[in-house]
């Protein structure tokens, strides 16, 4: 129940600010535009508006969120010591396990698992929002983030550490 009125306010949210752009538009185009072309024209934006934002949330839900960006980032600075030649640091972030089912979230997170090892990190940072309303949401998937904890080192020599900070949807059952 508290994750269908988190979503509703964000929906609400949306909506209102459409609205508010909504009315500005229509305001500036009454300014040029005599008042039957500009509701016209204010309608044609207005369900552009919510076909755009419609789209975006079917790719966001139904295909990006499956997809596992890898961005290869090499930092040069005459500050960093040389021990750190090389040394590969992946960083993960923004899980956000509710908006997966227990399977596909499973199968999800055994395919980051195998997309980590495959960068051959020294070491896995996790940078938040692994749930975003209640702790209890990462549960279900404990065995499978065991699974990114077990990554073995290229080396041959133990484990990859694994070091994690709070989001704000984690500190926090909302």
């Amino acid at each position: 129940m508290q994750r269908l009125i988190f979503y509703g306010i964000i929906v609400a949210f949306v909506v209102l600010l459409f609205l508010l752009i909504d009315v500005v538009i229509y305001w500036t185009l009454r300014i040029f535009l005599p008042k039957v072309t500009a509701h016209l024209v204010n309608r044609v934006i207005l369900c552009l508006m919510f076909l755009t934002a419609g789209i975006a949330f079917v790719v966001g839900h139904y295909i990006t969120r499956y997809q596992i960006v890898v961005n290869e980032v090499q930092i040069v600075s005459p500050r960093v010591p040389e021990a750190f030649d090389g040394y590969r640091i992946a960083q993960i972030s923004d899980l956000h396990l509710d908006s997966f089912g227990k399977d596909e979230g499973r199968d999800f997170l055994k395919k980051l698992a195998e997309s980590l090892a495959a960068t051959r990190p020294d070491v896995i940072v996790f940078t938040g929002d692994l749930v975003t309303l209640r702790s209890a949401e990462a549960i279900p998937f404990k065995q499978a983030l065991a699974e990114i904890a077990s990554i073995q080192r290229h080396d041959g020599k133990g484990l990859v550490p694994v070091y994690s900070i709070l989001g704000n949807h984690d500190y926090a059952d909302y």
